[in-house]
């Protein structure tokens, strides 16, 4: 059975921001990007049982996952979405790596991540990426063990439109071009 939740918006400047790494100056460097656009209400975690604890007391609106060796994402995103353990399950938690396989992607995703930023990135891009998400109206469901952003894709009645317009532009194309005569 599916069971399907709307999580809130939030308000970009004034929402809390968490952002969790083992490396001081990534949270520095982090940090700095977002009060440039003035986001003042940032908090940092510099081990699981820190993030745990901010987590199950304070209403986080987004969370910077910073990936090392020692992190499984899966455990993290699992804890994170746990609503007996957390205080709001639906915060906007993103994976922040340096590697970008299509392997790392597609666990990322799958675990229940809301996105991910591949390093390096630009103070804009952290910035856009947060305001986009936190004013977005996002659908959550919860499918056996799984409870995340509904990345189900719906079945398309018809092609979508970019293959459609392919194919009038190949049409058009052969019909235009003038017969060679040999």
């Amino acid at each position: 059975m599916i069971e399907k939740f709307e999580a809130p918006k939030r308000d970009p400047i004034n929402q809390q921001i968490l952002i969790y790494s083992e490396n001081i100056e990534i949270i520095r460097m982090q940090r700095d990007m977002l009060k440039s656009f003035g986001v003042r209400n940032i908090i940092a975690a510099n081990n699981p049982d820190e993030l745990m604890e901010f987590a199950s007391v304070r209403s986080l609106g987004t969370i910077l996952v910073n990936g090392n060796s020692r992190v499984d994402p899966r455990k993290i995103i699992g804890a994170l979405r746990n609503q007996d353990k957390v205080q709001d399950p639906y915060s906007q938690v993103f994976f922040v790596t340096g590697s970008s396989s299509a392997q790392l992607v597609k666990l990322i995703i799958m675990a229940g991540y809301d996105g991910i930023l591949c390093l390096p990135f630009s103070r804009a891009r952290l910035w856009k990426t947060i305001e986009r998400m936190s004013i977005t109206q996002r659908t959550f469901v919860r499918v056996g063990e799984y409870f995340g952003p509904d990345r189900r894709q719906g079945i398309l009645p018809s092609q979508p439109k970019t293959e459609e317009r392919r194919k009038e532009e190949l049409l058009k194309k052969v019909s235009v071009e003038p017969k060679r005569v040999s």
